[in-house]
């Protein structure tokens, strides 16, 4: 069995850190979608833990035509829940989600959607 350089083993240690800290960088967040109150309501929440900020909105969307629209905005590390309401049920709901963090001095964004559908 050959035997690893001081630099190989080094090198490989080094890239397997760098590995980590990357994939793991993101702040611990939950984006979901979710319909309510016989499907009259379409709640968006992001929850951002670690964050510098984070927001969310949710659409309602009708069988026929239309939408309901809302946004919510939360700071310092907390959450922005939101809900559309309509007296009209939702066929469909979608939330786009956004989180800014720093990591290492650099402002990052985090963008994601979900959605849900009718009960």
């Amino acid at each position: 069995m050959r035997k690893k350089g001081f630099f190989g083993g080094t090198a490989f240690v080094l890239a397997l850190m760098l590995f980590s800290i990357t994939a793991f960088a993101a702040p611990a967040n939950r984006c979901v979608t979710t319909m309510e109150r016989g499907n009259r309501a379409a709640m968006g929440i992001t929850e951002c833990h670690s964050a510098t900020a984070c927001s969310v909105t949710v659409t309602g969307n009708f069988s026929d035509v239309g939408s309901a629209s809302y946004t919510a905005h939360g700071v310092a590390a907390t959450s922005a829940r939101v809900t559309a309401t309509s007296p009209r049920e939702f066929a469909s709901a979608n939330s786009n989600h956004r989180i800014e963090y720093y990591s290492a001095g650099i402002l990052n964004v985090y963008k994601t959607a979900s959605g849900a559908g009718r009960n």
